[in-house]
């Protein structure tokens, strides 16, 4: 169940999958991705910082990450991207 909060889109494990094949099928770099834990609040649980990445590596590196579900005990995942 994605769902928006101000300019942030937090995706489940499932729909994380899914939207890093639309950013391959666009183009779009993954410059990075935050990982939360929302429960009671919105909890900051880890982080990625692939802006030294090509476009390639970044769709590869975020599938290995998210190979097994979403790190650091989240429960969704928002991307930050760029358009190449």
């Amino acid at each position: 169940m994605t769902f928006v909060t101000g300019n942030e889109t937090y995706y489940t494990w499932a729909e994380a999958l899914d939207f890093i094949t639309e950013c391959e099928a666009v183009k779009a770099q993954i410059l990075g991705m935050d990982f939360m834990l929302v429960d009671d609040a919105h909890r900051p649980v880890g982080s990625t910082d692939w802006q030294g990445l090509p476009a390639e590596r970044s769709w590869a590196a975020a599938r290995s990450l998210l190979r097994d579900g979403i790190p650091e005990g989240g429960n969704f995942v928002i991307f930050v991207v760029a358009r190449s």
